[in-house]
């Protein structure tokens, strides 16, 4: 039969004729200490999906173990007898990705599983999802279901857009106006209507812990210069006149931004870049540092004094001096500094960029975050599902791949759903998968049963794409007939064989 599993696996041999696999409550589940969370993964989906709880007594048997090869890291092999599954990885995170396999494998064939052997491994190191929370707060149980869906589309970085013009979303406990007012605007664009939304240290410590479990990091980003209305209505002095603002309500790039010439800014800011690091352990942190009006910078007397105290030329060269200085804070506490790159500016060479197009420096690591390829906010007429996938990065060959959610028009989870899929699927896919393994045709035969896959999800899946010229007919079949194809549909066969 054919597979159809997304992202492709690097390579499979199936083994059809042999007999198959047969999932039962009487398989064993064995697992060991670094397996765990693939372990929990698995379990949660049986039950949910299958009514199975795995209490061993046939002989038969689903193993999960980790063998280290830091060569291949979050690699995976997948091999499935007549008595037993296995599954082995370089580390816990190959396990885990070798589990989102097999749960493909089982809502696709059921409970008998075909015999064959998978081999996989990422292209990438570096898979993400950004998420602008900032344009509109998304609630910790929403968070949770993007991270859901990330884990079922082996992606690894959850890159979390915390503040910006229209909203602070982190509690700081220095500077509580942050949150206070930062966090609240009077109305949001089109619709009038008053926004808020702040994430506690508490919050954020959930939220880390259930990233963790499905082998996911999350990357907070505090944006700066730029993009920070809402710290200055929170605290003027961050601006260069003391600017009493509100939180911005409408979209677009403002010329009030942070003070580069006062030492209090710095202060402040290097108070909120420590709670961000507790909040975040282990973790990178994004600094933003893109779309940077300096018509502010150039009548202030702080940043004139700055400058010239500096031997700076330009407010460009001011701009270069204080990211140098905040990312310089960031690596003393081990803390690797990201940025988006602006082609226009200087940027420093410790920041890893994050790219829109090719970077500027061909030699140095960055991640491509394409657009609009990989900008999934954009309607699917404008950044179709075909360009999405055909999309390929550029050389020098990136870190890794980045796809971003901006939420200035999406106010809420079904509207996140209805932008991402199907086009998270296809990305995942260059995410995960060698060029040479890209075949668009076979994707497209791949959506009837990835958009089945994701009614697991408790999310609006639905999308708004036109249909790609070319893409595969679901042929007659009735709304009854897709829904049996569901998870629940699954279920019920079960039941049925039983009787």
């Amino acid at each position: 039969m054919a597979l159809q599993i997304i992202p492709q696996p690097q390579k499979v041999e199936e083994f059809g004729h042999l007999s198959p696999f047969r999932l039962s409550s009487l398989c064993a589940l064995q697992t060991d200490n670094a397996s765990e969370p693939a372990a929990q993964d698995l379990l949660r989906f049986l039950e949910k999906i299958f009514e199975i709880t795995p209490m061993g007594g046939s002989g038969l048997c689903i193993r999960l173990a980790v063998k280290q090869n830091a060569d291949l890291p979050e690699s995976y092999t997948l091999t499935v007898s007549e008595t037993e599954v296995c599954i082995t990885g370089a580390d816990k995170a190959g396990v885990f990705w070798g589990v989102q396999t097999l749960k493909q494998l089982l809502f696709q064939c059921g409970e008998e599983l075909p015999q064959l052997k998978i081999a996989d491994s990422p292209r990438f190191s570096f898979r993400s999802l950004m998420l602008d929370v900032s344009r509109h707060f998304f609630t910790v149980e929403a968070v949770k279901l993007l991270l859901d869906a990330m884990a079922l589309h082996k992606l690894n970085r959850l890159h979390l857009h915390l503040t910006d013009d229209q909203g602070w979303r982190m509690a700081i406990d220095s500077h509580p106006l942050l949150e206070q007012i930062g966090s609240v605007r009077a109305y949001t664009n089109w619709n009038k209507t008053p926004h808020r939304g702040c994430y506690s240290k508490e919050d954020l410590r959930e939220l880390n812990a259930y990233a963790a479990a499905r082998c996911i990091r999350i990357i907070p980003e505090i944006s700066m210069p730029g993009h920070s209305v809402a710290a200055i209505a929170a605290y003027p002095v961050l601006s260069c006149e003391n600017r009493d603002l509100d939180v911005a309500t409408d979209s677009g790039v403002y010329h009030d931004i942070l003070c580069a010439g006062k030492e209090s800014t710095s202060r402040i800011m290097e108070a909120v870049l420590d709670e961000v690091c507790a909040a975040f352990p282990g973790s990178e942190v994004h600094l933003g540092a893109n779309d940077v009006s300096f018509k502010r910078w150039e009548a202030c007397p702080h940043c004139k004094a700055r400058m010239q105290q500096e031997g700076l030329q330009t407010p460009a060269a001011l701009y270069t001096r204080f990211l140098e200085h905040m990312a310089e804070y960031l690596q003393n506490k081990g803390v690797q500094p990201l940025i988006w790159q602006d082609p226009a500016l200087a940027q420093p060479s410790a920041c890893l960029p994050f790219c829109f197009d090719s970077p500027k420096d061909p030699a140095a690591p960055w991640v491509c975050a394409a657009r609009p390829a990989f900008a999934l906010d954009l309607p699917h007429s404008r950044g179709s599902l075909r360009d999405c996938y055909a999309y390929e990065v550029p050389s020098p060959a990136p870190l890794g791949v980045e796809a971003t959610l901006w939420t200035d028009f999406i106010g809420d989870l079904k509207r996140a759903g209805q932008q991402l899929f199907p086009r998270l699927g296809a990305f995942c896919e260059t995410a995960w998968c060698d060029p040479a393994q890209k075949d668009y045709a076979c994707f497209l035969q791949k959506l009837p049963a990835y958009e089945r896959l994701l009614q697991t999800l408790p999310m609006d899946y639905s999308s708004r794409r036109k249909a790609d010229p070319g893409a595969v007919q679901k042929g007659a079949e009735s709304i009854r007939d897709a829904f049996r194809n569901t998870y629940i549909g699954l279920a019920q066969r079960r039941r049925d064989k039983q009787a």
